[in-house]
């Protein structure tokens, strides 16, 4: 969701090319795997860049973009474009078409529309979305964009989109995830076949949606017993909830200190393992179809990491 990078500062622990999550082992559903991340290229981007949030395609290209800066910005193995430069007002998303990955659209809010980039970076045709209210975030599928809005009234809802911009369905907060769809306190995060909404305050709730906006899994972190740690854990952050190929993976930081928790949960929504981290580490987007997750790593730069992923029995 919007500006979730300014609540955190987190990094990969640099390990080697191949890096086993500071040798704890998190399961697949054969017991006894064990997630590798194969580091493949890093991307360097200036600390001045105010980075609102990134998404990866199928052939292991980014896309990074700032709201503020009003910047979008495709970078390649072979080359880096600023897309449809000074014609953005407020970008606050951006995805690859999931049938088309040379198609790129881009959610300026600024605008209220939906822009196609051309071939050369520019800005080529503008879906009017001026009717569904003030856009916050979103994240493109398969069928189309789901968006996270605030209505004339200033109450948060998730609408799904067709390619057309048409409305498909809408969804208001459930009382079950603690009211997930509070803009500065939940991720959309999606890919082909559907949507997760994850919030990031505790228990950290979230809910993955199929094309139609209906739930198919609900999950939570609620393995603590004790009232110290539950206390304790009010205070971290939830990143998103990414969908991999057996289930899903998040990443909790305390934003006071270096901890971090790395939550793997089964393909029903249960919790498989959790494990403490060894350093700040977050990953921020993945892409299931080519196994690549990316993190983002924080020095005297600002670093895009790109991994792929395996298991190791």
């Amino acid at each position: 969701m919007e500006r979730w990078f300014s609540r955190f500062v987190f990094c990969f622990v640099h390990m080697g090319a191949v890096y086993s999550l500071l040798g704890h082992h998190l399961l697949s559903q054969d017991v006894g795997a064990e997630l590798l991340l194969t580091e493949e290229r890093v991307i360097d981007i200036p600390l001045e860049f105010p980075l609102t949030a990134v998404t990866i395609s199928d052939d292991g290209s980014a896309l990074y973009w700032s709201g503020s800066a009003r910047t979008v910005i495709l970078h390649t193995a072979e080359s880096v474009t600023i897309l449809c430069p000074g014609a953005l007002e407020e970008p606050v998303a951006a995805a690859f078409d999931p049938l088309d990955l040379l198609q790129i659209e881009i959610v300026d809010a600024g605008r209220s529309a939906i822009v196609t980039v051309s071939a050369d970076g520019g800005c080529d045709h503008r879906t009017d979305l001026s009717g569904i209210g003030r856009l916050v975030g979103g994240a493109r599928t398969g069928v189309g964009w789901v968006l996270a809005r605030l209505d004339s009234l200033g109450v948060p809802t998730i609408v799904g989109l067709d390619s057309a911009g048409h409305l498909l369905w809408t969804k208001t907060s459930d009382g079950d995830l603690g009211n997930p769809l509070t803009v500065r306190s939940a991720h959309i995060i999606a890919w082909e076949s559907g949507t997760v909404l994850s919030s990031m305050v505790w228990p950290f709730r979230w809910l993955s949606l199929d094309r139609q906006g209906k739930a198919i899994v609900t999950g939570a972190f609620e393995q603590v017993r004790a009232l110290e740690e539950r206390r304790s854990l009010a205070e971290w952050v939830g990143l998103p909830v990414l969908p991999i190929d057996s289930g899903y993976v998040q990443t909790l930081a305390d934003p006071r200190s270096d901890a971090r928790v790395l939550v793997l949960y089964k393909p029903d929504g249960a919790l498989r393992r959790q494990r403490q981290l060894l350093g700040p580490i977050g990953l921020v987007a993945s892409n299931i179809l080519s196994r690549r997750v990316v993190a983002l790593r924080r020095s005297d730069r600002l670093e895009l990491i790109m991994y792929q992923w395996r298991w190791q029995n």
